[in-house]
């Protein structure tokens, strides 16, 4: 099975995937999308160093989510004020790390 198979396989789609030559070099350019709102992207001089750049975005939104999760479920069970909102900003900055506030939606 192929990277972009296994990709496939849990649920990306490709939206673009485009070769074109920059500077006499010929580059790839590759944009997944994924049913629960979020995208990836890879660039590179072949499919493979793009695709090694989308595997390592999914790996790392999914450090964030995970994250991201364990904020949220601390801050709906913080019993102090000032507790949740830390708690809330830091939601927010993983929110924007992960590229928007789909997290949320999967309670």
């Amino acid at each position: 099975m192929t990277a972009i198979d296994k990709l496939r396989a849990s649920g990306w789609t490709v939206a673009v995937h485009n070769d074109y030559s920059l500077n006499d070099k010929k580059h790839t350019f590759w944009l997944l999308t994924h049913p629960l709102g979020i995208w990836v992207k890879g660039e590179g001089e072949t499919d493979q160093e793009a695709l090694r750049q989308i595997e390592g975005q999914i790996i790392h939104h999914v450090e964030l989510e995970e994250t991201l999760r364990k904020l949220v479920e601390t801050a709906r069970t913080c019993a102090n004020d000032t507790e949740c909102l830390e708690l809330l900003e830091a939601v927010e900055e993983y929110e924007v790390l992960c590229g928007g506030t789909y997290a949320f939606q999967k309670k």
